[in-house]
């Protein structure tokens, strides 16, 4: 069938082709399997570094956010009236009233509403005559100014001399037409 020589090359191409697979089997194999391996190990490495870096970039971002919140809290803080130190805004709002040369009358309760642990609100009724512009003035003042107040009601009527506030040591020369607002508002105490 075969000659020898056809024999030899056959047996020669089959020894080839066993060194091939062996080398592919105990070589090649174990290689592939390795860096398959390492490839996984690295792509897993790298999602827990990116996880890990992602953390780091919220924890300095909350750090940072903690910081401003610490910030406007004291800010919030010094914005809260005392308890005791009524006086001190009832002193600020009326020397901004005569500083305007508008007549105020202020009434503050003496009952307490609790909204939390350590802070109140108490009501604070107040009424301002003069003009318009000037109690405009006011009202602006009262926004910016250095306590918290909520608005609760706002009235405003036209008002005529006599004034609200009757004073006769100070000469007044009333402006042709007065404006009356009355304001009620809820200052928040700091217990």
């Amino acid at each position: 069938m075969f000659n020898t020589q056809e024999k030899k090359f056959v047996i020669l191409i089959g020894v080839v082709f066993l060194v091939f697979v062996l080398i592919g089997g105990l070589i090649i194999f174990p290689q592939y399997s390795k860096i398959k391996k390492t490839n996984n190990e690295i792509t897993a490495l790298r999602q827990e570094l990116e996880t890990k870096y992602e953390r780091a970039k919220q924890y300095h971002k909350s750090q940072t956010n903690l910081a401003t919140a610490k910030n406007l809290t004291d800010t919030v803080k010094a914005r809260f009236l005392k308890k005791g130190e009524e006086i001190k805004l009832i002193t600020i709002l009326e020397n901004k009233a005569d500083s305007l040369g508008l007549q105020q009358k202020l009434n503050l309760s003496s009952n307490y509403t609790k909204l939390s642990n350590n802070l109140s609100s108490i009501g604070l009724e107040i009424v301002i005559v003069g003009d318009y512009k000037k109690v405009l003035e006011y009202l602006e003042f009262l926004q910016k100014n250095t306590f918290y107040l909520s608005l609760n009601n706002l009235t405003i009527t036209k008002s005529t001399p006599p004034s609200l506030i009757t004073d006769k040591t100070k000469p007044q020369t009333a402006p042709a037409s007065l404006t009356a607002f009355n304001l009620t508002t809820a200052v928040y105490v700091q217990e």
